[in-house]
């Protein structure tokens, strides 16, 4: 964690390319930018104001390409700079996004206004804190563009579609990422899973209901017998329902599910101690030292009022109309100024209000003068028990929430349930939110050159191991409840494998020395899981360079291969089919460590 005083000159340089017109030159540099989102707590640490000026400048980027998104030559770089600025703001957390200084607009503010615009496709020039500083001696302008294709592929990235996406996705886990368990295994519950009679019968259930809640978002509402009851310590003098209600939303951003359960007042665990009631104030002033005429005299007319002859307390505008009138009659039109005006009730209203204002006076003046002798009767308990309706606590939930008030009603629209919407929800849950990968790491050892031989390896060196543990998080695949890649159905692919994610997107690694190959169907199960994968990493200790054709197969977009050299130095060589663009900070060949 030591500071490295050239960092920030050399992001600066980073983000001044951003604004290059060669755009695939800016989705380079994109693509480089959105790898330091991996050390942003480094660099809000060590680096005070770094972050905020790299998602300043990726704001200003998108704000300046928002009207021209659309087109095929903007589409790749304008999704890369929304994939930086997802990553660097969920990493970023809501404290330092929404700080404020020297009287500007804070960064969450000026996040959520960028991805407006380019949802809209509108013009983002009007944002307020967007001016980025001119360097004379940056020429963002290529002379050899010229020499470049003529005609730009076609993109199939929607910018509109993607904005939302992450707007969606700042709003719900901002501030809560990464996930933990309960999260996680919140995406695996469905409305099938809730109901005893199968799928037939939630088309039929009546403690099942499907809403839609707006344009983007579908909630399913079902009643369920509490399976956890809420523990007294944390509500004390309380009591929960026997049942509870679990809502499941689906919006772009995925499907979360949360459960809710009624909370009443129990008497019977309060103590058998009767209250007393409160004594009545004895009161010796009399009522009428309260009405106005304790007040101090009004002004004369003829007098200006002013704070020198006007008491500190009272309010100065009866007295100011009442001078006005006196000085100017021509205003005054036959009444006073500060007179009151006309009632709006209708005639004889004010002697019913009159009337209804005495027989309270004297109901309360009856209750007083007999309170001593008079026995209040306790309520007697009703005996009767009403069973409740199959869909009752969600309907008390939904009034509680607002969904049903007249103002939010026409948005919530019930859904007709049918065997049709159930398998559209299904395929709707089987879609995943984030972009997923799946990664092929083989192990070379000295000597090895055949197919077979690779495969058969069961472990590596240490340097390779050590590589591994790097590499991403170990999860055991049989409890696994993120993206497996096809590992957990197959039952041939180990018991445990690395896997990252981000907000984005998930990867997870076949390892090939973690497979199974002591027989020949396992080895040739191996070699269908990684055949398939669009990513092979080759950590190669062979003195001869791998070779594609090692291990035949169509899927290989990318081909990565290691060559470990002394001193913890890797010596790498990328290779990547005519179809794939250029991505990341790898180039063909160099050395990493």
């Amino acid at each position: 964690r030591a500071r490295a005083e050239r960092l920030p000159a050399y992001v600066t340089c980073l983000l001044q390319m951003l604004m290059m017109k060669n755009k695939n030159i800016a989705k380079v540099v994109s693509d480089a930018i959105l790898v330091l989102a991996d050390y942003t707590d480094r660099i809000v640490e060590l680096y005070p104001g770094l972050a905020g000026k790299i998602i300043k400048w990726i704001c200003a980027c998108l704000a300046q390409i928002s009207t021209s998104s659309a087109r095929d030559s903007v589409k790749p770089l304008a999704g890369s700079l929304l994939l930086c600025l997802a990553e660097f703001a969920v990493r970023c957390g809501p404290a330092y996004l929404m700080q404020e200084k020297d009287g500007d607009q804070t960064l969450l503010l000026m996040i959520f206004k960028v991805l407006y615009a380019v949802m809209r496709g509108s013009s983002g020039a009007d944002i307020e804190g967007l001016s980025l500083p001119v360097d004379e001696d940056f020429d963002p302008h290529i002379q050899l563009d010229n020499l470049g294709p003529k005609t730009t592929p076609a993109s199939t990235i929607d910018v509109k579609l993607w904005a939302q996406t992450i707007c969606t996705q700042l709003v719900v886990f901002l501030g809560h990422w990464p996930l933990w368990s309960g999260c996680q295994v919140s995406a695996t519950v469905l409305e099938q899973h809730d109901s005893a009679v199968g799928e037939g019968g939630v088309v039929t259930a009546p403690h099942v209901q499907l809403l839609r809640l707006s344009e983007t978002t579908l909630a399913s509402f079902v009643e369920l017998p509490a399976l956890n009851p809420a523990a007294a310590a944390t509500t004390p003098g309380l009591a929960t329902s026997d049942r509870q209600v679990r809502v499941l939303l689906r919006d772009i951003a995925g499907k979360a599910c949360w459960d809710a359960s009624a909370l009443y007042y129990d008497p019977s665990g309060t103590s058998g101690e009767t209250l007393e009631p409160l004594p009545l104030p004895d009161c010796e002033d009399s009522p009428r030292d309260n009405t106005l005429s304790s007040l101090p005299p009004p002004l004369p007319p003829n007098l200006l009022p002013d704070y020198k002859n006007n008491p500190p307390d009272k309010h100065q505008l009866d007295h100011v109309l009442a001078y006005i009138g006196h000085t100017s009659p021509e205003v005054v039109c036959g009444r006073r100024l500060d007179e009151a005006g006309p009632s709006p009730l209708p005639p004889g209203a004010e002697d019913e209000l009159v009337a209804a204002l005495v027989a309270h006076r004297n109901a309360e003046r009856h209750y007083l003068a007999n309170k001593d002798s008079e026995e209040e009767l306790e309520p007697l308990e009703s005996v009767g028990t009403v069973s409740p309706a199959p869909f009752e606590q969600c309907r008390l939930l939904l009034a509680q929430l607002g969904t049903l008030a007249p103002a939010r009603r026409t948005h919530a629209q019930l859904l007709r349930r049918s065997d049709r919407l159930l398998r559209d929800l299904r395929n709707l849950d089987a879609m995943r939110c984030r972009e997923t990968h799946k990664v092929a790491v083989i192990y070379v050892g000295k000597g090895q050159e055949t197919r077979n031989e690779i495969l058969s390896n069961r472990c590596g060196s240490p340097a390779y191991e050590a590589f591994l543990a790097a590499l991403a998080w170990e999860v055991e695949l049989e409890s696994h409840v993120g993206f497996s890649g096809g590992l957990r159905s197959g039952g041939g692919g180990g018991t445990s494998a690395p896997y990252i994610a981000t907000l984005t997107l998930e990867a997870l690694f076949h390892v090939a020395t973690r497979m199974p190959a002591d027989t020949p169907d396992a080895i040739l199960n191996k070699t269908r899981h990684l055949g398939n994968d669009e990513v092979h990493v080759v950590w190669s200790e062979h003195w001869r360079p791998y070779k594609r054709d090692t291990l035949p197969t169509q899927f290989c977009d990318v081909l990565i291969v290691l060559y470990p050299l002394p001193g913890g130095l890797l010596r790498y060589t990328v290779s990547r089919k005519p179809d794939v663009g250029v991505s990341g900070t790898l180039w063909e060949q160099g050395v990493a460590r």
